[in-house]
């Protein structure tokens, strides 16, 4: 329920619904929220040792489940299954007096899985077996229109086979390639498009240096593979930061230096460079435009899963000249915990 209040009151998310004891998974309960295009599924455990709770023990708070919405269930199953994707749950029928999906699920890094969902309705209802729920909290909506993109933690030397796997299961495609070394520490990072471009994965993985890169600290607290950080995309990212400060929401601090020539470097962009450096707000060009990006801090008590919000002018990259800002701001963090403990 802390959970389920939190993405309300700070986030902006609604409660569309909930359900307990889904699918013979027994002494858990799910929550799920929506605010525009993006749909989040909340579950916790009600004991100890059920599936749920033995998940957020290792992982703590994470990702556990990406969910595709797919046209053909069988054809998307079958040839991830025969391209060495583990198996999880067959294709299955899912339905109540409101809605009808089918539903099927396989293993990918660390212990995240994708569900496939195919619809054979156009139901107002998002999924069955959820009782609609009146939203009795206090919600503020902070503009957050759909999900842009995920960071994926991966194992050092692990680039090559995750682009591989999405490549050979989804058809992904790669789209950009980074590395970033500090005079502390780096990580090498990959981008997979599907074939429209509407997924895109950031896959990073560790370059250790001096001091441990922060993706080798993300891999250490978090036991492993699993997605780093959530981007949600907005069409005013001014006006979201402000109401996510205004909630509470804690973003990771930027040197103020950071903004001094920043309209120097990035000719001819629309923008208030006084918002900016006020919510602390992050720019970056490339050959097709511009973005503006801000990072969360962690959500967790670990060091883990955090929330980028992004908006996009016409950029198609993921901020190139701000990876290093961002990785520099969280080694501050580091060093910032290592001197206080």
């Amino acid at each position: 329920m802390q959970a389920l209040y939190f993405y309300q009151t700070a986030f902006g998310f609604k409660l569309i619904g909930y359900k307990y004891n889904d699918e013979g998974m027994p002494y858990q309960t799910s929550f799920l929220l929506e605010q525009n295009n993006v749909h989040i599924i909340l579950t916790s455990s009600t004991t100890q040792g059920s599936q749920v709770a033995n998940y957020v023990d290792y992982h703590g708070d994470s990702i556990s489940d990406i969910a595709f919405e797919v046209e053909n269930i069988e054809s998307v199953f079958t040839r991830a299954i025969k391209n060495g994707a583990k198996l999880i749950q067959e294709p299955v029928e899912v339905y109540d007096k409101n809605c009808k999906i089918k539903k099927a699920s396989i293993g990918t890094f660390g212990d995240t899985i994708h569900t496939f969902i195919e619809r054979s309705d156009h139901s107002s209802y998002f999924l069955p077996n959820f009782i609609t729920s009146e939203n009795t909290t206090s919600v503020i909506h902070t503009g957050l229109q759909d999900i842009d993109h995920l960071a994926i933690a991966i194992e050092e030397n692990h680039l090559t086979h995750w682009g591989e796997f999405y490549k050979k299961i989804f058809n992904f495609h790669e789209s950009h390639r980074e590395k970033v070394v500090t005079k502390l520490s780096g990580m090498d990072s990959l981008v997979m498009n599907s074939e429209d471009n509407s997924v895109k994965f950031v896959f990073v993985e560790p370059i250790n240096g001096i001091h441990k890169s922060q993706i080798a600290d993300f891999l250490f607290h978090h036991n492993g593979a699993g997605v780093q950080h959530l981007a949600f995309l907005t069409d005013d990212i001014c006006q979201s930061v402000r109401k996510l400060r205004q909630n509470g929401v804690q973003f990771l601090p930027i040197p103020d230096n950071y903004y001094d020539n920043l309209l120097n470097r990035l000719i001819n962009i629309d923008e208030n460079l006084a918002d900016l450096r006020g919510l602390q707000i992050l720019a970056d060009r490339d050959d097709k435009g511009y973005l503006l990006q801000v990072f969360t801090k962690p959500i967790n008590t670990r060091p883990t899963l955090f929330f980028e919000i992004i908006q996009r002018k016409k950029a198609e990259g993921f901020g190139k000249g701000n990876i290093e800002a961002l990785f520099l701001a969280k080694e501050q963090e580091q060093l910032n915990k290592i001197n206080k403990s």
